[in-house]
């Protein structure tokens, strides 16, 4: 987690490690606005992740890095 370079939102990375298809679920501890996924550059075009009571899901593939840009 990081601040984004060129805005004022936040980078969350996640990564799967274990070689498998994963589904997770994040929570966020404060409310978000818009949750996107983005290149590991932070670039990108991209519809915003649906939020649901705070939270995103996605689907990962084995060994699968997302970039989220978060707006809070």
């Amino acid at each position: 987690m990081k601040k984004a370079e060129k805005s004022d939102e936040v980078v969350l990375r996640v990564f799967e490690h274990a070689n498998i298809r994963a589904e997770t679920t994040i929570s966020f501890g404060v409310k978000v606005s818009k949750v996107r996924t983005v290149n590991l550059m932070e670039e990108g075009p991209s519809k915003p992740l649906e939020i649901k009571d705070n939270n995103v899901t996605l689907s990962l593939r084995p060994f699968e890095i997302v970039t989220l840009l978060v707006e809070v």
